[in-house]
């Protein structure tokens, strides 16, 4: 059995080193009709993959399309999915949830989730799950237009604890 997320196998890392790689693909992602999100999120989504495109061993796939969040591990599609983080945190609470909004009907393998505080310009690599578990574990959909911990949700969104992701170690990866 594989083990699941503790606090100290998050990785974090400072923002500040990919905010302007990130900040010139953000400011061209309209060229890509399929996306949805503001442009903090975009931005967030950014700097968030050029994190792990450097500090794990994972490569962009050839031929992709570099707007979308998509790395390669071992031959392995992984999806890079960023959250908001509000500016006050400094710390990722394993409770919150990492969050799925199906909107492109992704055919990943993997999901790999993150925070970044865009005010501190900190970055969370928080842990990964492959596509099939995720939505097993998660179950129906919050619908969009409801409201879930005080945030009104715009898209349909599934959601799983941080907890129950899996470690980076288990990637070759230390925090």
């Amino acid at each position: 059995m594989l083990t699941r997320l503790a606090p100290e196998d998050i990785l974090g890392f400072d923002a500040r080193d990919y905010f302007e790689v990130a900040k010139q693909r953000a400011d061209k992602v309209h060229l890509n009709t399929r996306y949805i999100g503001t442009d903090e999120a975009k931005l967030e989504g950014f700097i968030l993959e050029e994190g792990i495109l450097n500090l794990l061993p994972v490569e962009r796939p050839k031929g992709s399309v570099p707007y979308n969040h998509d790395v390669l591990f071992r031959s392995r599609l992984l999806e890079v999915k960023a959250e908001r983080t509000p500016s006050w945190m400094i710390e990722i609470p394993l409770d919150w949830d990492a969050r799925c909004q199906d909107y492109y009907h992704q055919k990943c393998d993997f999901y790999i989730h993150g925070r970044i505080n865009l005010k501190k310009k900190l970055g969370w690599i928080i842990g990964f799950i492959s596509r099939d578990e995720y939505f097993a574990l998660a179950g129906e959909p919050h619908k969009a237009g409801t409201d879930y911990n005080g945030i009104k949700l715009k898209e349909d969104t599934w959601m799983v604890p941080y907890s129950k992701l899996y470690p980076l170690r288990l990637l070759g990866v230390v925090a």
